[in-house]
Formats: structure tokens, C-alpha cells, sequence
């Protein structure tokens, strides 16, 4: 079984959970499976990805592996060490992970939000920006976070200008990408006047004989501030519609969130299809958006750690290094003991290399391969020293 560190945002109250319950979809995540299928693919797959993605445990064509080391603070002893996981909504195989997570975080923060009090928009880019994203893609995609906080900043002001009291920082935006690469914006507005005022545009257009859809199209004085954003006329603004689901309060609203923020499987909803993740971003590009404080953070528990890596030095000896620095020279201690650790590791991997042919021609089997292995180690400077690293290790994985 692979471990994550203890980050899941998901471990909140009962109103938080992201999981349907229902008998007929209530399954265990296949987490072996979607690794196995990640660790499957060809190299191609992982190319252009930054490199923080590539090095994922997931990525069998990783050039050098990354290990955590973590430990309690209240028992800095006992060290666990783990792979390395990116936790990245590009990686084949943590962006599950990370949809579950933005999930929780969204229910979480509209938990106490009447749910007749939520605007769903979603703006697209105008036709221009479409044919400019045909070969200048990258720019498109540096303006476009501004785009949307300026589209906002419009619409805050025209609500103080018609009397509405505007909202503030409680929203949240994902970024989409369409067939073409071009991407659009999905916004989650918790606006009580808003929502009242989108509601009776809808209802009043609809006997017009417009269909859901044409109703829902930003018209009137909402329209030339979302043309001077650089937004184009399909853009779409509606109130949440109570009737899709006969359940109330948080229910309707978590219904309504999972549609928006979650994974394609067969529980939940669109957010993370993997045609709409925007993997021609450029790096570090921030697809998740929030008014300053609005989203609860994630949940790290007690748990602190190291991340060390391998190098081939000019010797050509492997030598572990540690990534995380600190002035603490309590934590560098216990770094520098992960060190040690992960050295004599590297010691242990070559002695099995040494023997793999010995292995093979004696017909024996090879060592199972443990991902997750806990130790004993006392900081550098302590009178004992850290255990032997098992024989067992991903030498032959």
C-alpha cells in the first residue's frame, strides 16, 4: 500500500466529506490501478511537464528518486520514508487526488451558504483571443487570471452603483481549457443580491421563447463590462437552480459544487476532465483562484519532514542530498540524520544490484519492493547511531 503524508483536506467534519455515500457508488479508490496504469506510460507522456511533476513516484522514467522522510515532532525518532508524490493536477496520476482535495476545500468554505445565494459564471474568451491562442497560446494564458479579476473588480462596482450589496472575497475560480487549448474560467460567487438579480433576468427571458442556455447568457448592463475584459458573448451567468435536485441546504449545494469541482469518475462531476485540464498552461500557472482567505487551508496534521534527493557525484559515487533547508539546528540535525540514512540505503540498493544475477541463476525470487519503510534514527551528533537500512529497496522495481 502506497502512504501520502498527511495532508488530506478531506479528513474535515461530516459536512465536508466530498464521498458520495450512496450504496450504488460508494467504492474503495483504486489507487494501485491508476498507478499502475500511470507507471505504464511511455515516456512521451511525461514530457514538457515541469519538472516537479516528473519527478512523481508515479513516473517510472524519472531520472533521479525523490524520498520524504517525516516524522512527529512529539516523536522525532521514529521516521517514515515515502516517495515522493507531486501532488500536481497535471500528473497523471495525483490529479484525481487533487480534484478530491479542491472538492473538500470548496465544500468546506460554502458550507454555511444558503444555497439560493450562489452564481455560477462561465466566461470564454472572445473570438479574437481564440485565433491569437492559435500561436501565441503561452500569453493568452498569463493574462488570462487578470482577465478574470478584473471582470469582478466590473461587476463589484456596477452592484454599489445599483444599490446591491457587493461581495468580497468569498469566491473561488477554476480554469478549464476547451478541444483547441483556448481556456475559459469557471466562477463560484456566494452574493445574495446577485444571485436574486441573475434569477429574475432568467426567469423573465425565458417565456421569450429563449432555451435554458440563450437564458443564461450575460445580456444587458453586465454585457459591455464583460466584452472590455476581453471576454466573449457565450459567457453564461446564473443563479443556483434549486429545482435540479429535490434535497435542500447543503446537499443541493454540495451536489451543485461536486458538478463544478471534482473528477470525471463515475461519483462525481466535470471539473477535472482530463480534455478540459489546461496542460498547455505554462509553469506555474495558478489554475485555482480564491478570494484572499476564503478557501480553508489544507490540513498537514503534526507531521514535519525532508525531502531528499540523489546525484551522481564527479567521483561517481551516489550521494543523498537533502532539499529542505532550515535555521533551526534542531531540524538540520534530524535532517542530516535522513541523510545518513538515505546513504545507507543507496549502500544497500548496490549490494542488491551486485547480487540480482546471483538471484537469477539460482532460480531464487527477488525482493519484494517496499515503497514505505520506518526507521529509528537519532540526530547526527547523538551517541548511537541509525539503523541499517534494509536489504529490501527499489532496486529491482
Amino acid at each position: 500500500m502506497i502512504a501520502r503524508a498527511a495532508d488530506v483536506s478531506s479528513r474535515g467534519a461530516g459536512s465536508s466529506r466530498h464521498k458520495d455515500k450512496s450504496p450504488e457508488t460508494e467504492t474503495r479508490p483504486d489507487r494501485a490501478g491508476r498507478l499502475r496504469r500511470a507507471r505504464a506510460l511511455p515516456r512521451q507522456a511525461w514530457e514538457g511537464l515541469p519538472t516537479h511533476v516528473q519527478a512523481c513516484a508515479a513516473n517510472r522514467h524519472r531520472r533521479r528518486p525523490l524520498h520524504l522522510y517525516v516524522w512527529n515532532p512529539n516523536d522525532p525518532l521514529k521516521k517514515t520514508r515515502i516517495p515522493y508524490f507531486c501532488r500536481s493536477w497535471r500528473c497523471p496520476y495525483c490529479s484525481q487526488h487533487e480534484s478530491h482535495v479542491l472538492f473538500a476545500r470548496i465544500q468546506e468554505a460554502f458550507a454555511t451558504t444558503d444555497p439560493k445565494d450562489v452564481v455560477f459564471l462561465v466566461l470564454t474568451l472572445n473570438p479574437e483571443q481564440h485565433l491569437r491562442g492559435k500561436s501565441r497560446l503561452a500569453d493568452v494564458y498569463r493574462e488570462f487570471g487578470s482577465r478574470g479579476e478584473r471582470f469582478l473588480k466590473r461587476v463589484r462596482r456596477w452592484m454599489i452603483r445599483n444599490d446591491m450589496t457587493p461581495f468580497g472575497r468569498e469566491w473561488v475560480s477554476t480554469v478549464e481549457a476547451h478541444r483547441s487549448g483556448v481556456p475559459h474560467i469557471n466562477f463560484m460567487i456566494r452574493s445574495a443580491d446577485l444571485a436574486a438579480f441573475l434569477r429574475q433576468d432568467n426567469e423573465s427571458r425565458r417565456p421569450a421563447c429563449e432555451s435554458d442556455v440563450n437564458a443564461t447568457l450575460i445580456r444587458g448592463e453586465l454585457k459591455p463590462h464583460l466584452l472590455a475584459c476581453g471576454f466573449g458573448w457565450r459567457s453564461t451567468a446564473e443563479a443556483l437552480r434549486l429545482n435540479v435536485r429535490p434535497q435542500e441546504g447543503v446537499s443541493v449545494l454540495a451536489g451543485y459544487i461536486t458538478k463544478i469541482a471534482c473528477t470525471a469518475d463515475q461519483t462525481l462531476g466535470e471539473l477535472a476532465k482530463r480534455t478540459q485540464v489546461p496542460m498547455m498552461a505554462p509553469k506555474n500557472f495558478r489554475r485555482l483562484r480564491s478570494g484572499k482567505g476564503f478557501l480553508p487551508l489544507r490540513r498537514k496534521g503534526e507531521l514535519t519532514g525532508a525531502l531528499i534527493r540523489r546525484y551522481r557525484a564527479p567521483e561517481g559515487d551516489e550521494v543523498a542530498e537533502a532539499v529542505s533547508r532550515s535555521t533551526s539546528a534542531e531540524y538540520m540535525a534530524h535532517v542530516r540524520a535522513c541523510e545518513r540514512q538515505e546513504q545507507e540505503v543507496i549502500y544497500a540498493e548496490e549490494r542488491l544490484r551486485g547480487q540480482k544475477r546471483a538471484f537469477i541463476r539460482l532460480g531464487l525470487p527477488l525482493p519484494r519492493t517496499k515503497w514505505v519503510r520506518v526507521f529509528r534514527v537519532k540526530p547526527v551528533g547523538s551517541a548511537s547511531t541509525c539503523n541499517r537500512a534494509s536489504p529490501t529497496s527499489e532496486a529491482f522495481a
